[in-house]
């Protein structure tokens, strides 16, 4: 049959996916009132399973376990640290650091729950690093020679929230006196439109930063 779906929509569409479930029973006052208020959503299975894919066996993520400590604190920049070292005793050698910064806002709480964070990880409830805990680790990818990825996708989801006052706002490391801190060419910004502006799969990479900076 022929179809207007992308090859990855149609094996999508065969697998049958959860949110079909919720498009089917969509909430009305009347018609439906104990059916699903749907604000949007989105399914990436099928692009994950394409990444892991074409990634499989070139790049592997290397697990930094957090325990109870804040990633977002500095002690998590010992942490990494400590992770780093154990890596190369093991004869692993890691090459980036991936942050995402500001957090996926629909990530994993952050209170009191132990933190098993990868190093690309995503999460939790979408807090923002400080500068001085950004500027470390760039410090720190400098001291051992590593890409900083900053992914910087949510910058544009961030607003001041009066409950509150005290939460950290949001810094781009474009921003920042990056050759102070880091080798420039070696630090390296994502961004991209499909989650403010919903242009799925539009994205855009901005390498080089010290440029941006000077300019």
């Amino acid at each position: 049959m022929k179809t207007n779906l992308s090859l990855r929509g149609s094996e999508l569409a065969q697998q049958k996916p959860v949110f079909l479930d919720i498009l089917s029973d969509a909430w009305g006052p009347v018609s439906n009132p104990e059916g699903v208020v749907n604000i949007g959503l989105a399914e990436n299975v099928g692009r994950l399973g394409a990444l892991i894919g074409e990634f499989a066996g070139r790049v592997a993520v290397y697990d930094v376990k957090f325990g109870a400590i804040d990633p977002f604190s500095h002690e998590a920049v010992r942490q990494y640290e400590q992770a780093y070292n154990q890596a190369q005793r093991d004869g692993i050698r890691i090459k980036a650091l991936v942050l995402c910064s500001p957090h996926n806002p629909l990530g994993w709480s952050s209170r009191k729950e132990s933190f098993d964070i990868h190093l690309t990880h995503f999460g939790p409830t979408g807090r923002c690093y400080s500068e001085d805990v950004l500027a470390e680790y760039m410090v720190f990818c400098n001291r051992h020679k590593l890409h900083l990825i900053s992914d910087e996708i949510y910058a544009l989801s961030v607003w001041e929230n009066p409950a509150l006052p005290d939460s950290v706002p949001f810094k781009s490391i474009l921003s920042m006196d990056i050759k102070s801190l880091m080798d420039p060419s070696m630090a390296h910004v994502v961004w991209g439109l499909s989650k403010v502006s919903t242009l799925t799969s539009v994205s855009l990479y901005c390498d080089n930063v010290a440029k941006s900076h000077d300019n």
